[in-house]
């Protein structure tokens, strides 16, 4: 029997398309995502579909991304905006099925301007 999941990502913050320079790029058309995404569920099955687990949107230009288990252990850490955990530990262990939570230092321009942000919560790892 396959498992199937759906879940809904509520987000504040609409696509848009402006005609200014975005995150250094040219002056051309560009679609602007204003807000960071961070998913509540990633499956590390290899499928191709959700399988690891990091923030998307928004105009990041530096991060520091830590990944905990309940009792505080430290699993992952990086500081690779692109870099994805998938489930795994420092080790290459990997994790049971649960609740992890995260700690995102970001760096991003919001409006033209650089802002730091820390996004804080727990993601949900389904096997």
């Amino acid at each position: 029997m396959k498992k199937f999941f759906f879940f809904l990502v509520i987000m504040s913050c609409l696509i848009s398309v402006e005609l200014k320079a975005q995150c250094g790029s040219d002056t051309s058309t560009t679609i602007v995502i204003s807000e960071v995404i961070m998913p509540s569920v990633f499956t590390p099955n290899f499928d191709g579909i959700n399988d690891g687990f990091n923030l998307s949107g928004g105009c990041v230009t530096k991060v520091n991304k830590k990944i905990f288990n309940r009792w505080g252990e430290l699993l992952f850490q990086s500081n690779q905006i692109s870099e994805v955990w998938n489930g795994r530990t420092v080790t290459g262990d990997k994790v049971p099925e649960g609740t992890y939570f995260y700690v995102f230092d970001v760096e991003l321009f919001e409006d033209g301007i650089s802002t730091s942000k820390i996004f804080k919560g727990s993601v949900s790892l389904l096997r």
